[in-house]
């Protein structure tokens, strides 16, 4: 039995370095690794957020002012339409008021 043991125990010697170097190096490379990659992970989306929000700001930007050259228009549409009745309505009335004086 205690030579089985000692065999036992130099065949796993070498298992147990391993695993202690496992232990030592591996996990905290692969805790570094992960760190940094959750952390770039965290930048690109924290730039895609800023970008959609960049995107969203130009498009109401944007509605924004299709918006106000759809209301200027139909404002300017509006005042050229009141002027041209205003027009009319006064060659009407100077018409009636030349009929008037002219009897006619």
């Amino acid at each position: 039995f205690a030579k089985s043991g000692l065999e036992f125990i130099e065949e796993a010697a070498p298992v147990i370095a391993d695993m202690n170097n496992f232990l030592a190096h591996a996990i905290p490379d692969t805790r570094k690794t992960i760190r940094t990659y959750l952390d770039v992970k965290y930048i690109f989306l924290s730039f895609c957020l800023k970008v959609q929000m960049l995107d969203e700001e130009e498009a109401e930007h944007t509605a924004a002012v299709a918006w106000s050259r759809r209301l200027a228009s139909l404002e300017g549409r509006d005042t050229f339409e009141a002027a041209a009745a205003a027009a009319k309505s006064s060659n009407t009335v100077i018409r009636s008021i030349k009929e008037t004086i002219t009897g006619g």
